[in-house]
């Protein structure tokens, strides 16, 4: 009985949508045109990684939020929201900068 409650749960979890999509697709989004605009500037890669860091920051701070609010919700102690928050915006740029490598590399 208690194992059956456990997987109709776990189910249930499964099923529900994930709060932070939006924020993460509208974030990747706004950070996957920069790289496109720079690629076709042909911007040094260096001068792209240094302004890398200032883009998109209205939508890195909302998916911060939403990434906090999904952890707080799970109850997860706020110095792993904070580390599991950096990981995702530093995952998010460094797809970011592969893409702008990607785009700018002779094939």
């Amino acid at each position: 009985m208690l194992i059956s409650s456990l997987l109709g749960f776990a189910a249930m979890a499964a099923t529900q949508p994930d709060p932070t999509r939006a924020s993460r697709e509208a974030f990747s989004r706004c950070l996957f045109s920069y790289a496109e605009a720079q690629a076709r500037e042909r911007t040094e890669l260096a001068a792209f990684e240094t302004a890398l860091a200032q883009q998109c920051m209205n939508e890195e701070r909302a998916f911060r939020e939403a990434i906090r609010a999904q952890q707080a919700s799970l109850r997860v102690p706020a110095a792993e929201i904070q580390e599991i928050t950096t990981m995702e915006v530093e995952d998010a740029r460094a797809n970011t900068k592969a893409r702008f490598e990607d785009a700018t590399t002779p094939r």
